[in-house]
């Protein structure tokens, strides 16, 4: 039966109203961005890699000791990311931004550059410590530095650079140099953002009170493993001959979770069951379907990693930023990137023993991380998808509202003061031109164009 023009009308009204849902989260984030943190949004050094790629670097890295030289700098890097916090205080961070920067473009260009000989491996394995120490700090400053908006805008365009250049390296003219194409790309974004680190961008929220929500961390790690494990196992797979379409199928899916992310309102739950189920099911056709169109389909569907990409790393600077100080943040980044040893050694020597059975292996591994994933659902939801209950103080729905916004302290001091009807500059002791100044911040950050609309912002929440 053909329906009538008045049930078009009717079922076009939830989707739009479900497109205006999504638009009015996007705005009211875009609102909270500010355009002087874009240095700390740019994290190329964490950028997802891609098989052509990799296939190409392992070309331009000569064995070292007998191995594989880009197993060898990947765990260079995974080393370095965490091994960096035990050399560095906060307070000189901003120096060895630029220092580690520096020397990663030096010895990148080296390592490149330089004929292939026996100095060559040893100078990779220098860039991978140096770069890693790089990514280590570029994570630093996307977790403190930034606001919940601008790490999810942060990650969206890593994850967009990844995708544009696996689309322009599928061209076969590429294929031979994607490689050092790609790294040379991240290393000159790296250097020119982390010669930009400024000190008072990261230590307000640094210093600012933390409550060690322990569950919360836990969780917010477990999922960032889980990610990176199923990465790692993936990439040992065989893949499809590059080709563009598999990279216009990631943008799709990028579109998919930004769209998944705002309707639902900054909930990434979504997202992360997204994730496993389209890698549960990329799996799954490699060993349904006949082997090339099984390749060819599944690293269609491994772009949902894209998804858990944005997820993983907005989860963890959600967690991060709110409940650790820079103690507890050095501790559980040399875990979960030490840890990463195992995630290189593993996958490697499965391999090489038994290459015929990686399928099936990392099949049910990505599978099991599920179960446990799901086994997790009521902790995740408390933790971080359902929204604050009844019971929760006002103080503390309010302090979470302006720290989602990306208030600093001082702005969250007036905020509630001006909330309150009472004199900012009397109660703080600061001058009038001080309080203009913070509230013209404060209405920038909350979208909003005056004191008037404040408990508007509070109310929709």
């Amino acid at each position: 039966m053909t329906p009538t023009n008045g049930q078009d009308r009717a079922a076009s009204v939830p989707t739009h109203r479900m497109m205006n849902k999504s638009l009015s989260a996007m705005r009211s984030a875009w609102g909270s961005v500010r355009v002087s943190r874009w240095p700390y949004m740019l994290i190329f050094s964490l950028a997802p890699l891609f098989s052509n790629m990799k296939n190409s670097l392992i070309q331009n890295a000569p064995r070292i000791l007998g191995m594989d030289g880009v197993y060898i700098m990947g765990i260079a890097y995974s080393l370095s990311i965490g091994l960096i916090f035990l050399l560095t205080r906060p307070e000189k961070m901003h120096i060895a931004a630029r220092r580690t920067a520096i020397a990663a473009a030096v010895l990148f260009a080296g390592w490149i550059f330089t004929p292939i000989g026996l100095i060559t491996p040893w100078l990779s394995l220098l860039f991978g410590f140096a770069y890693g120490a790089c990514a280590g700090i570029a994570l630093f400053g996307f977790i403190y530095a930034l606001n919940d908006a601008e790490r999810l805008l942060g990650a969206g365009i890593t994850v967009l650079f990844s995708l544009m250049s696996q689309i322009i390296f599928s061209l076969p003219a590429l294929w031979d140099i994607s490689g050092p194409l790609y790294i040379g790309a991240q290393v000159i974004v790296t250097l020119v953002c982390l010669v930009r680190f400024k000190t008072d961008h990261y230590m307000e929220q640094l210093r600012a009170p933390k409550e060690p929500r322990f569950k919360a961390l836990g969780m917010a790690l477990y999922f960032f493993f889980a990610h990176r494990a199923i990465g790692f196992f993936y990439s040992y797979l065989p893949h499809a001959t590059p080709h563009f379409l598999i990279g216009l199928a990631g943008i799709a899916v990028f579109l998919i979770a930004i769209f998944v992310f705002f309707h639902f309102h900054f909930n990434t739950w979504h997202l992360c069951n997204l994730f496993f189920a389209g890698m549960i099911l990329a799996y799954a056709l490699r060993l349904l379907l006949p082997k090339e169109a099984g390749i060819y389909a599944s690293d269609i569907l491994q772009d949902f990693s894209y998804m858990g990409y944005i997820a993983s790393y907005y989860l963890l600077g959600f967690a991060l930023a709110r409940n650790a100080d820079y103690r507890r943040f050095r501790l559980m980044i040399i875990v979960i990137f030490g840890s990463s040893l195992l995630l290189h050694m593993l996958p490697n020597l499965l391999n090489s023993q038994v290459p015929e059975h990686m399928t099936v292996i990392g099949g049910l591994m990505t599978l099991v991380l599920f179960v446990v994933f799901a086994l997790l659902s009521p902790l995740f939801s408390k933790e971080f998808f359902i929204k604050e209950s009844a019971n929760q103080s006002e103080d503390a729905r309010r302090a979470d509202i302006m720290v989602r916004c990306g208030l600093t302290t001082r702005e969250q001091e007036i905020v509630q003061l001006m909330l309150s009807g009472k004199e900012c500059a009397y109660e703080l002791d600061i001058s009038l031109n001080t309080v203009k100044y913070h509230s013209k911040n404060i209405y920038r950050k909350l979208n909003i164009t005056g004191r008037s609309e404040l408990p508007n912002v509070f109310m929709e929440h």
